[in-house]
């Protein structure tokens, strides 16, 4: 589990609120669709990455990981 100050758990929730109602956020967030994959995106926040996937036919996302930045994060 990660250890995050009151803010990054700030920021985590605001994302994962907006992820609520638009699944790609592209104007409010840095989101890439991540190569090689069908339906993976990145959210970039400062050293916060969520990385996530989306079924587009049922309008669900699942969360796959929410991390620091590393060299292991897309791993």
């Amino acid at each position: 589990m990660l250890k995050l100050d009151e803010k990054a758990y700030g920021t985590i929730f605001g994302i994962l609120r907006k992820l609520e109602n638009e699944l790609i956020p592209y104007k409010e967030y840095d989101v890439k669709k991540i190569s090689g994959t069908k339906n993976a995106y990145r959210i970039r926040k400062g050293k916060i990455r969520i990385l996530y996937t989306i079924e587009k036919d049922i309008e669900l996302i699942f969360v796959e990981k929410i991390e620091r930045r590393s060299e292991t994060t897309y791993k």
